[in-house]
């Protein structure tokens, strides 16, 4: 029986920092994270990495994950580098063998 799975997708510092209710985002997100956990299911965060735009550039400050984020180490990562999270990313494997 497939999994179920929340992907977080582009919740980083530097686009959450100014986002409008971006701490009734987070907490929202982070609720809906513990009821995937409460059912087994699979945490997926999605990175974005842009080789351009400074404040998302890999290794920047904006670039990491929001730190109220509830993510766990056995939660997965996936970086990005496009507006496309399965393009040219390993999501549809990682997915698939998770049983999402």
């Amino acid at each position: 029986m497939p999994r179920s799975a929340i992907l977080v997708i582009d919740a980083q510092i530097g686009p959450m920092g100014g986002a409008y209710e971006g701490s009734s985002v987070i907490k929202a997100i982070n609720k809906t994270i513990s009821k995937v956990r409460e059912s087994s299911g699979v945490v997926l965060f999605i990175q974005h990495c842009h080789s351009s735009y400074e404040p998302l550039m890999k290794g920047n400050t904006g670039w990491g994950l929001h730190p109220d984020l509830d993510k766990s180490p056995e939660d997965l990562v996936v970086e990005k580098e496009s507006s496309d999270s399965f393009y040219e990313t390993p999501l549809d494997d990682l997915m698939a063998e998770n049983d999402v």
